[in-house]
């Protein structure tokens, strides 16, 4: 049976939909038509229905789970907001909404300007830009990425759980793509996804080495734009004071190597929180190597990430939603698979109906012609 990338972004999605949790009747719903579509796979293309079902499905089921909460990022940004809105420093200040109580806001001025239309429901963003990051897969015919997106567990419940990474991956994803074609734009938007949260710093290395020096001073400026709020009023001080006050929180050793440091060990060891950083900076140094292609960019970018983030002592599973959109987006390609862009499969509709309207013609003009003779 020939392998079709639709037949094989339905097993995928099959497959890393399974959960341990109780299952809504919406993923019960989901699975079933994946099911269903699979198996009419076997007889026809699919292709237009499994980016539809995953689309749909996938917007669906984080609506099901919209009302479960694990983090509290949300709530300390509209709390940070609000502070911002009567006049006050957002940062070098211990919030109440966090938990526990006592957190700062560690993350970019960025952050605050894009939650502020949504601050009262902040989750929305979230939402919309799993959303749109879904939409641009499916508008790309990145099915095999697209199920993955659509349908992980993970990333389901990062979109939905009061954290910020969703929107994070969003600005990697746009960064990159828009730098395929302008890398000044690229550059730019990198520099915003850096103000929305630090942990993008990753992909900065390999991104300005891969597009060049005049896209570091796009950066740069897209830096001092969306940095000016702390550079002119806020204070670079009360900024790094909430990072380092942030990254000093960790009560819990979880999701992060230190796991195995203290189950092989029985204690923590709290200098893995300065070497996850020296490390992850030897891997960025190191990948400036194979800046030679965009997807040698996103991996070496990817690795620093996964480093400097989950080498110390705590993590937390939202952090892979800060990767998720821009590995699904190159997912396709590096697993050999065609992708057809939506407006590619437009246009062969239109050429297999044309055709067979022609042909349809044909038949009945030489069955007019024979009548005629006859």
């Amino acid at each position: 049976m020939p392998i079709y990338p639709a037949r094989i972004a339905l097993v995928v999605a099959l497959l890393v939909s399974l959960h341990a949790g109780a299952p809504t009747a919406t993923h019960v719903i989901f699975y079933v038509a994946l099911g269903v579509l699979l198996a009419i796979s076997t007889r026809r293309p699919v292709g237009f229905a499994t980016i539809l079902v995953l689309l749909i499905g996938g917007l669906v089921i984080r609506l099901a789970w919209s009302d479960r909460i694990g983090s509290d990022t949300l709530y300390v940004t509209k709390a940070a907001i609000d502070r911002v809105l009567v006049g006050l420093n957002p940062y070098g200040y211990h919030y109440e909404a966090s938990s526990p109580p006592g957190a700062p806001f560690p993350y970019g001025p960025l952050a605050i300007l894009l939650y502020m239309p949504f601050h009262q429901v902040a989750s929305f963003l979230e939402l919309l830009s799993g959303a749109t990051v879904a939409t641009v897969l499916a508008v790309q015919g990145r099915l095999v990425g697209l199920a993955v997106y659509a349908a992980a567990p993970i990333v389901v419940a990062v979109s939905t759980d009061g954290s910020n990474d969703t929107t994070l991956g969003l600005l990697i994803l746009a960064a990159f793509m828009a730098g395929r074609r302008w890398p000044a734009l690229g550059g730019f938007l990198l520099a915003c996804a850096v103000a929305f949260k630090l942990s993008a710093l990753a992909f900065v290395p390999g991104f300005l080495a891969w597009a060049g020096g005049r896209v570091a001073v796009a950066f740069l400026a897209g830096s001092l734009i969306a940095w000016a709020p702390v550079l002119s009023t806020w204070g670079i001080r009360s900024f790094i004071d909430s990072v380092s006050r942030a990254n000093a929180l960790s009560p819990a050793v979880i999701w992060s190597l230190g796991t195995v440091v203290k189950e092989l060990t029985g204690q923590r060891l709290e200098i893995l929180d300065t070497l996850r950083l020296a490390f992850g900076g030897v891997i960025a140094l190191l990948g400036l190597r194979l800046r030679s292609s965009m997807n040698r960019v996103i991996l070496v970018g990817c690795a620093v990430y996964l480093v400097t983030l989950y080498g110390g002592n705590w993590a937390t599973y939202a952090y892979f939603g800060g990767i998720a959109p821009i590995i699904c987006w190159r997912l396709d390609e590096w697993l050999g698979l065609e992708s057809r862009s939506v407006p590619d499969r437009l246009r062969e509709l239109r050429r297999n109906l044309a055709a067979k309207g022609a042909a349809k013609a044909a038949v009945e003009t030489e069955v007019e012609a024979r009548a005629a003779s006859a």
